[in-house]
Protein backbone atom coordinates (compact mmCIF):
# COMPACT_ATOMS: atom_id res chain seq x y z
CA UNK A 1 0.00 0.00 0.00
CA UNK A 2 1.61 3.55 -0.73
CA UNK A 3 2.13 5.85 1.67
CA UNK A 4 -0.06 9.25 0.85
CA UNK A 5 2.36 11.25 3.52
CA UNK A 6 6.12 10.77 3.63
CA UNK A 7 7.39 9.65 7.18
CA UNK A 8 9.72 12.93 8.21
CA UNK A 9 12.82 11.66 9.13
CA UNK A 10 14.80 14.59 9.97
CA UNK A 11 13.55 18.15 11.37
CA UNK A 12 13.18 20.32 8.72
CA UNK A 13 13.23 23.52 10.75
CA UNK A 14 16.86 22.37 13.00
CA UNK A 15 18.53 21.49 10.05
CA UNK A 16 17.49 25.17 8.56
CA UNK A 17 18.27 26.88 11.64
CA UNK A 18 21.94 24.41 12.14
CA UNK A 19 22.17 25.38 7.90
CA UNK A 20 21.56 29.16 8.94
CA UNK A 21 24.56 29.61 11.51
CA UNK A 22 26.87 27.40 9.51
CA UNK A 23 27.12 30.00 6.25
CA UNK A 24 27.86 32.57 8.66
CA UNK A 25 31.09 30.86 10.01
CA UNK A 26 32.42 30.95 6.51
CA UNK A 27 32.97 27.55 6.09
CA UNK A 28 32.79 28.34 2.63
CA UNK A 29 35.67 30.43 1.92
CA UNK A 30 37.81 28.03 3.49
CA UNK A 31 36.14 24.66 2.79
CA UNK A 32 37.13 21.32 4.50
CA UNK A 33 39.43 18.95 2.33
CA UNK A 34 36.77 16.40 2.11
CA UNK A 35 34.30 18.91 0.83
CA UNK A 36 37.23 20.28 -2.08
CA UNK A 37 38.03 16.51 -2.92
CA UNK A 38 34.04 16.42 -3.77
CA UNK A 39 33.74 19.08 -5.82
CA UNK A 40 36.90 18.17 -7.71
CA UNK A 41 34.46 15.15 -8.37
CA UNK A 42 31.79 17.02 -9.92
CA UNK A 43 33.87 19.31 -12.26
CA UNK A 44 36.00 16.83 -13.50
CA UNK A 45 32.07 14.87 -14.30
CA UNK A 46 31.14 18.39 -15.49
CA UNK A 47 33.79 18.35 -17.99
CA UNK A 48 32.49 15.25 -19.72
CA UNK A 49 29.78 17.62 -21.38
CA UNK A 50 29.78 18.31 -24.83
CA UNK A 51 25.87 20.49 -24.75
CA UNK A 52 25.80 23.77 -24.55
CA UNK A 53 24.99 24.75 -20.90
CA UNK A 54 22.84 28.03 -20.82
CA UNK A 55 21.42 27.17 -16.77
CA UNK A 56 22.97 26.06 -14.21
CA UNK A 57 21.08 24.97 -10.80
CA UNK A 58 23.54 24.49 -8.10
CA UNK A 59 21.92 23.20 -4.76
CA UNK A 60 23.63 21.43 -1.03
CA UNK A 61 26.99 22.44 0.59
CA UNK A 62 29.20 23.88 -2.01
CA UNK A 63 32.18 26.39 -1.75
CA UNK A 64 32.84 29.62 -2.87
CA UNK A 65 35.75 28.15 -5.08
CA UNK A 66 33.40 25.83 -6.87
CA UNK A 67 31.26 28.57 -7.95
CA UNK A 68 34.48 30.64 -9.40
CA UNK A 69 35.34 27.29 -11.11
CA UNK A 70 31.65 27.06 -12.40
CA UNK A 71 31.82 30.31 -13.61
CA UNK A 72 35.22 29.98 -15.20
CA UNK A 73 34.03 27.33 -17.11
CA UNK A 74 30.31 28.23 -18.36
CA UNK A 75 30.67 32.20 -18.44
CA UNK A 76 28.05 32.97 -20.11
CA UNK A 77 25.59 30.74 -18.11
CA UNK A 78 23.19 31.44 -15.75
CA UNK A 79 24.17 29.94 -12.92
CA UNK A 80 20.93 29.71 -9.66
CA UNK A 81 21.73 28.59 -6.04
CA UNK A 82 19.01 27.58 -3.88
CA UNK A 83 19.96 26.84 -0.35
CA UNK A 84 17.81 27.72 3.17
CA UNK A 85 20.82 29.11 4.80
CA UNK A 86 21.80 31.74 2.92
CA UNK A 87 23.74 34.67 4.14
CA UNK A 88 24.89 38.27 3.14
CA UNK A 89 28.00 37.38 3.49
CA UNK A 90 28.26 34.76 1.37
CA UNK A 91 26.25 36.88 -1.01
CA UNK A 92 28.99 39.87 -0.66
CA UNK A 93 31.99 36.94 -1.48
CA UNK A 94 29.86 36.10 -4.98
CA UNK A 95 28.91 39.52 -6.14
CA UNK A 96 31.51 39.85 -9.15
CA UNK A 97 30.38 36.17 -10.20
CA UNK A 98 27.01 37.39 -10.81
CA UNK A 99 25.18 34.16 -8.95
CA UNK A 100 21.52 34.31 -8.37
CA UNK A 101 20.64 33.63 -4.84
CA UNK A 102 17.09 31.67 -4.11
CA UNK A 103 16.75 31.25 -0.43
CA UNK A 104 14.12 27.89 -0.34
CA UNK A 105 13.90 24.36 0.61
CA UNK A 106 15.76 21.89 -0.96
CA UNK A 107 13.00 20.00 -0.75
CA UNK A 108 10.45 21.69 -2.85
CA UNK A 109 11.92 23.37 -6.34
CA UNK A 110 10.05 26.70 -7.28
CA UNK A 111 11.15 26.53 -11.05
CA UNK A 112 9.34 25.44 -13.39
CA UNK A 113 9.94 22.54 -16.20
CA UNK A 114 12.24 22.92 -18.23
CA UNK A 115 14.39 25.22 -16.39
CA UNK A 116 17.79 24.31 -16.33
CA UNK A 117 20.52 22.30 -18.53
CA UNK A 118 23.13 21.16 -15.85
CA UNK A 119 22.79 20.56 -12.05
CA UNK A 120 24.96 20.08 -9.34
CA UNK A 121 23.99 18.56 -6.13
CA UNK A 122 26.40 18.35 -3.40
CA UNK A 123 26.64 16.25 0.12
CA UNK A 124 23.05 17.10 0.90
CA UNK A 125 20.40 14.35 -0.72
CA UNK A 126 20.95 12.29 2.45
CA UNK A 127 19.12 14.97 4.48
CA UNK A 128 16.15 15.04 2.83
CA UNK A 129 12.99 13.58 3.91
CA UNK A 130 12.00 12.26 0.53
CA UNK A 131 14.79 11.74 -2.10
CA UNK A 132 12.56 9.91 -4.66
CA UNK A 133 10.08 13.00 -4.38
CA UNK A 134 13.04 15.50 -4.76
CA UNK A 135 14.36 13.34 -7.70
CA UNK A 136 11.89 13.61 -9.60
CA UNK A 137 11.26 17.20 -9.37
CA UNK A 138 14.76 17.39 -10.38
CA UNK A 139 13.98 15.41 -13.55
CA UNK A 140 10.70 17.84 -14.68
CA UNK A 141 13.20 21.02 -13.93
CA UNK A 142 16.21 19.66 -16.43
CA UNK A 143 15.40 20.12 -19.93
CA UNK A 144 15.29 17.31 -22.77
CA UNK A 145 18.93 15.91 -22.09
CA UNK A 146 19.83 17.78 -19.23
CA UNK A 147 22.56 16.59 -16.79
CA UNK A 148 22.49 16.19 -12.64
CA UNK A 149 25.47 15.30 -11.16
CA UNK A 150 26.02 15.10 -7.29
CA UNK A 151 27.48 12.95 -4.12
CA UNK A 152 26.15 12.15 -0.92
CA UNK A 153 26.95 9.77 1.75
CA UNK A 154 26.02 6.54 0.87
CA UNK A 155 27.45 2.87 0.49
CA UNK A 156 28.29 -0.05 3.01
CA UNK A 157 27.91 0.87 6.40
CA UNK A 158 31.45 1.64 8.68
CA UNK A 159 29.99 -0.96 10.80
CA UNK A 160 32.34 -1.27 13.00
CA UNK A 161 33.00 2.37 13.83
CA UNK A 162 28.69 2.28 14.01
CA UNK A 163 28.99 -0.23 16.96
CA UNK A 164 31.29 1.55 18.68
CA UNK A 165 29.08 4.93 18.77
CA UNK A 166 26.45 2.33 19.53
CA UNK A 167 28.37 1.25 22.66
CA UNK A 168 29.46 4.42 23.98
CA UNK A 169 25.71 5.62 23.24
CA UNK A 170 24.30 3.03 25.97
CA UNK A 171 26.95 4.01 28.78
CA UNK A 172 27.08 7.34 28.53
CA UNK A 173 23.01 7.99 27.93
CA UNK A 174 21.71 5.16 29.17
CA UNK A 175 20.22 3.94 25.70
CA UNK A 176 21.25 3.64 21.95
CA UNK A 177 20.73 6.91 20.07
CA UNK A 178 20.22 8.13 16.26
CA UNK A 179 23.91 9.53 14.92
CA UNK A 180 23.48 8.51 11.57
CA UNK A 181 21.02 9.14 8.75
CA UNK A 182 20.07 6.34 6.33
CA UNK A 183 22.23 6.00 4.02
CA UNK A 184 21.90 5.42 -0.04
CA UNK A 185 23.51 1.70 -1.19
CA UNK A 186 25.31 2.20 -4.39
CA UNK A 187 22.84 -0.35 -5.79
CA UNK A 188 20.22 1.16 -5.06
CA UNK A 189 20.99 5.27 -6.33
CA UNK A 190 20.86 3.93 -10.08
CA UNK A 191 17.16 2.55 -9.20
CA UNK A 192 15.71 5.55 -7.50
CA UNK A 193 17.18 7.46 -10.58
CA UNK A 194 15.44 5.23 -12.80
CA UNK A 195 12.72 5.72 -10.69
CA UNK A 196 12.94 9.23 -10.95
CA UNK A 197 12.59 9.37 -14.71
CA UNK A 198 16.47 9.94 -15.50
CA UNK A 199 17.20 7.77 -18.62
CA UNK A 200 21.03 7.24 -17.89
CA UNK A 201 22.06 7.05 -14.46
CA UNK A 202 25.93 5.45 -13.22
CA UNK A 203 26.97 5.63 -9.52
CA UNK A 204 29.98 5.09 -8.03
CA UNK A 205 31.23 5.06 -4.41
CA UNK A 206 34.47 7.03 -3.20
CA UNK A 207 35.94 5.77 -0.07
CA UNK A 208 38.20 7.76 2.38
CA UNK A 209 39.82 6.48 4.93
CA UNK A 210 40.40 8.93 8.09
CA UNK A 211 41.74 8.95 11.25
CA UNK A 212 41.52 11.13 14.55
CA UNK A 213 43.40 11.22 17.96
CA UNK A 214 39.95 12.19 19.58
CA UNK A 215 35.91 12.00 18.88
CA UNK A 216 36.39 15.93 19.11
CA UNK A 217 38.11 16.45 15.67
CA UNK A 218 35.16 14.30 13.75
CA UNK A 219 32.74 16.20 15.51
CA UNK A 220 34.32 19.12 14.25
CA UNK A 221 34.89 17.88 10.81
CA UNK A 222 31.16 16.78 10.61
CA UNK A 223 30.54 20.38 11.60
CA UNK A 224 32.77 22.18 9.06
CA UNK A 225 30.94 19.99 6.50
CA UNK A 226 27.28 20.71 7.42
CA UNK A 227 26.53 17.36 8.26
CA UNK A 228 25.09 17.06 11.64
CA UNK A 229 21.40 15.53 11.13
CA UNK A 230 18.23 17.12 12.71
CA UNK A 231 15.68 14.26 13.88
CA UNK A 232 12.18 14.51 13.98
CA UNK A 233 11.36 13.99 17.85
CA UNK A 234 14.12 12.48 18.56
CA UNK A 235 17.45 13.95 20.72
CA UNK A 236 20.55 12.55 19.68
CA UNK A 237 21.69 13.64 23.50
CA UNK A 238 24.74 15.63 22.20
CA UNK A 239 22.77 19.33 22.09
CA UNK A 240 23.93 19.18 25.69
CA UNK A 241 27.27 20.31 25.88
CA UNK A 242 28.13 18.75 29.47
CA UNK A 243 26.65 15.44 27.75
CA UNK A 244 28.50 16.01 24.62
CA UNK A 245 31.63 16.43 26.78
CA UNK A 246 31.12 13.16 28.39
CA UNK A 247 30.50 11.36 25.33
CA UNK A 248 33.71 12.37 23.22
CA UNK A 249 36.02 11.20 26.45
CA UNK A 250 34.05 8.21 26.58
CA UNK A 251 36.41 6.87 23.51
CA UNK A 252 39.66 6.52 24.20
CA UNK A 253 42.50 6.20 21.13
CA UNK A 254 42.39 6.69 18.29
CA UNK A 255 39.35 6.61 16.01
CA UNK A 256 39.14 5.32 12.73
CA UNK A 257 36.01 6.22 10.32
CA UNK A 258 35.58 5.09 6.28
CA UNK A 259 33.97 7.71 4.85
CA UNK A 260 31.76 6.66 2.19
CA UNK A 261 30.35 8.91 -0.96
CA UNK A 262 27.86 8.35 -4.00
CA UNK A 263 29.00 10.25 -6.78
CA UNK A 264 25.90 9.80 -9.04
CA UNK A 265 24.61 11.44 -12.50
CA UNK A 266 21.69 11.29 -14.38
CA UNK A 267 20.59 12.30 -17.70
CA UNK A 268 16.79 13.42 -17.99
CA UNK A 269 14.86 11.74 -21.41
CA UNK A 270 15.95 13.47 -24.73
CA UNK A 271 12.39 14.96 -26.38
CA UNK A 272 12.32 12.62 -29.48
CA UNK A 273 13.36 9.78 -27.07
CA UNK A 274 10.30 9.45 -24.92
CA UNK A 275 7.68 10.80 -22.83
CA UNK A 276 8.65 13.03 -20.30
CA UNK A 277 7.55 11.17 -16.88
CA UNK A 278 5.42 13.17 -14.80
CA UNK A 279 5.96 14.17 -10.96
CA UNK A 280 2.37 12.31 -10.91
CA UNK A 281 2.59 9.40 -12.60
CA UNK A 282 6.11 7.48 -11.30
CA UNK A 283 4.33 3.85 -11.52
CA UNK A 284 5.00 3.80 -15.10
CA UNK A 285 8.99 5.15 -15.58
CA UNK A 286 10.13 1.78 -15.97
CA UNK A 287 8.15 1.14 -18.70
CA UNK A 288 8.89 4.54 -20.51
CA UNK A 289 12.75 4.18 -20.57
CA UNK A 290 11.98 0.93 -22.42
CA UNK A 291 9.92 2.28 -24.97
CA UNK A 292 10.31 2.72 -28.58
Amino acid sequence: MALSVVPEIFATKGQRAYRQRWVQKDYLKKPHPLMRRLEEILLETASLVRFEVKNILVMGTVSVHFFKQIKERYPKASIVYLDAGLSQSLENNLQETEIIFVKGEGSILPFGPNRFDLCFHNLDLHHQNDIPGLLRQLNIALGPDGLLIGSCLGGEQDTAFQKKVMQVSERVFGGVRPFFPPLIQAHTMPQLMQRAGFAISPCLVETIPLRYQTMAGLLQDIRELGQYCFFKKVNSGLQSKARRNQFIKAFEGEIEVFARFLIFSGRAPSSHQQQRISAQKPKHSLGLLFKK
